[in-house]
């Protein structure tokens, strides 16, 4: 209950400044009225005006296009400031401050204001500053982690729950296939047995046989196959061949491969 009596005598007061000072300075013709509301810029910090003798102060805001905006207000002693549109009937919302002497308190909000005429009325006691600024969102990120793929690196996705900005950052580098190794290689006529290591992620296997050491493009011959132990035929006979062979991995119509294993050699019959 004290708190609440406290309130209701800030407000007496504040009113009863206002009005007593109203009587006081009726004839006074230069006083801010709202027909000659001050035109507000946004980002501009207004103090309290010097001729103000009123009480109260009228500011005129023009939106040209729908828009969100951040109000300021903050004072040593009790102040509000009534937000209008277009007249001075309807009040859309009000905002209050309730500092001291000791101690200067802010009030801030956020609104979506329409295309459309503003007017801001403020009445106070003592001196204030007040401010109509374009918003900023201080944001509040949900993060989604995405694990990375043989395909795509790893990334973190940050959206804000209050307005909705989103951005990515690197995550984990793509996964690699793992190298296989050549177990055996069996030479048959014109043909040679692959058995390598298995790789259960993998679509399937590369192979590269070579007559040179060198593997150019005129001696190798290269063959995929599903199984990682494989016979390739068609080779020449009684021919020492070098075999390498890789891990493939298809998905969405791209394909990666693993590095190639150490090089091993045979003869056909």
């Amino acid at each position: 209950m004290k708190k609440i009596s406290s309130v209701l005598l800030a407000f007496m007061m504040l009113f009863t400044s206002v009005f007593c000072a109203n009587v006081a300075f009726a004839d006074d013709m230069g006083k801010n009225t709202f027909q000659s509301a001050e035109s507000l810029e946004t980002g501009k910090v207004y103090n309290r005006p010097a001729t103000e003798i009123t009480g109260s102060y009228w500011f005129k805001f023009d939106s040209n296009q729908a828009g969100k905006f951040t109000l300021s207000l903050a004072s040593n002693s009790v102040s509000t400031v009534e937000i209008y549109q277009n007249d001075d009937k309807n009040i859309l919302d009000t905002v209050y401050v309730f500092g001291d002497k000791a101690q200067k308190k802010t009030s801030t909000k956020n609104f979506d204001f329409s295309k459309g005429t503003y007017y801001f009325k403020i009445v106070s006691i003592g001196d204030y500053t007040f401010s109509l600024s374009n918003y900023v969102c201080t944001h509040y990120f949900d993060v989604v982690t995405t694990a990375p793929t043989y395909f795509e690196n790893g990334y973190s996705t940050y959206t804000c729950s209050l307005c909705g900005y989103s951005y990515k950052t690197a995550g984990d580098t793509k996964k690699k296939l793992k190298t296989p190794k050549i177990y055996s290689l069996k030479g048959g006529k014109k043909k040679i047995t692959v058995n390598n290591s298995n790789n259960k992620v993998a679509s399937g296997y590369q192979i590269k046989l070579s007559t040179s050491k060198k593997f150019t493009k005129k001696t190798t011959k290269t063959v995929k196959v599903k199984s990682s132990k494989s016979t390739v035929k068609k080779l020449k006979s009684n021919k020492k061949y070098y075999v390498k062979v890789r891990t493939y991995k298809t998905q969405n119509g791209k394909t990666v491969y693993s590095s190639w294993s150490k090089v091993k050699s045979i003869k056909t019959k």
